[in-house]
């Protein structure tokens, strides 16, 4: 008979880290979870990149709208 590995499910709060905080809240929550889930850990990564760059093109766009011709 097989034993089965009690697997730990990771909670999805840890996704709203990198959404809440860009970059910087995907680096914190990578680092506290690496050692449990690490594919997880490399998603947050890469959602707090996706939401950085999301979020610097809404404020680049915004900063340079009022200055353009087609205003």
């Amino acid at each position: 008979m097989k034993k089965t590995k009690d697997i730990e499910k990771t909670s999805m709060l840890w996704y709203s880290l990198p959404i809440l905080f860009g970059l910087i809240g995907g680096i914190i929550g990578y680092f506290l979870l690496r050692k449990q889930d690490r594919n997880t850990a490399k998603t947050l990564i890469w959602i707090g990149v996706v939401v950085t760059l999301i979020v610097t093109i809404i404020k680049i766009y915004y900063n340079i709208l009022p200055y353009s011709a087609f205003f």
